[in-house]
């Protein structure tokens, strides 16, 4: 599983910024927290694999960091 916190802090450590100023300067420029985004492109990049390499829904969600998967994803 991915740890959307860490990920936060390590983008904005790399960069030298302080967490809370890129958190809301992100939000302000796409209406969307860092946590969202990443999520977002781990589905993205999960539906990719899966195209490419017509791998199990549960295969990818593995692959993604969603161990638990098909019981916690949503399509609606």
């Amino acid at each position: 599983q991915h740890d959307i916190t860490e990920i936060t802090q390590t983008v904005a450590r790399s960069h030298g910024l302080d967490l809370r100023l890129l958190a809301d300067a992100f939000r302000f420029m796409t209406d969307m927290t860092m946590g969202e985004y990443i999520k977002r492109r781990l589905v993205i990049c999960a539906l990719d694999i899966k195209l490419e390499r017509e791998l199990s829904v549960e295969d990818v969600c593995e692959n993604a960091g969603y161990a638990d998967a098909p019981a916690t994803i949503s399509f609606g």
